[in-house]
């Protein structure tokens, strides 16, 4: 437990100014607190007890993506436009009709995906490759 704030409030904060990222390890384990923290930015969310090697391997497997992401961000293009919507990969920012939005990091890199693919039909599977874990992806849905 944190003194003065709690782990959902510093993921916000984060995410106002960073897409890095983010892994919550609490001993909170309801549905709902890891909910919050997948929705609020968080990347991943272990709850205590926890196996240290199991860890090790969830944030190896979140830096393994992370580089992944950059590779192919600097590969493809660094602005998309889809109908009202614009997204400038350099800067991180999403413009609706000109409009800045605010995004957590995962709802910037799905929305990025789905832009990139706007003229295709998307697959679970397709983004489970890209990007991984299948309850963040139903978490980031939802919210």
């Amino acid at each position: 437990m944190l003194p003065d704030i709690n782990g959902i409030e510093i993921s916000k904060k984060i995410r106002e100014f960073s897409f890095c990222s983010i892994l919550f390890l609490s001993v909170r384990d309801d549905d709902i607190d890891k909910t919050l923290g997948l929705s609020c930015g968080g990347d991943n969310y272990i709850t205590k007890p926890f196996s240290p090697c199991e860890t090790i391997y969830r944030i190896k497997s979140q830096i393994r993506r992370q580089q992944y992401q950059s590779v192919n961000t600097l590969d493809n293009l660094k602005q998309l436009t889809v109908g009202c919507l614009s997204l400038d990969k350099e800067s991180g920012r999403i413009y609706k009709s000109g409009k800045e939005v605010n995004l957590t990091g995962r709802e910037f890199f799905l929305l990025s995906y789905l832009m990139e693919n706007a003229d295709k039909i998307i697959s679970k599977d397709g983004y489970m490759n890209k990007y991984g874990e299948n309850t963040v992806l139903f978490v980031t849905i939802q919210s």
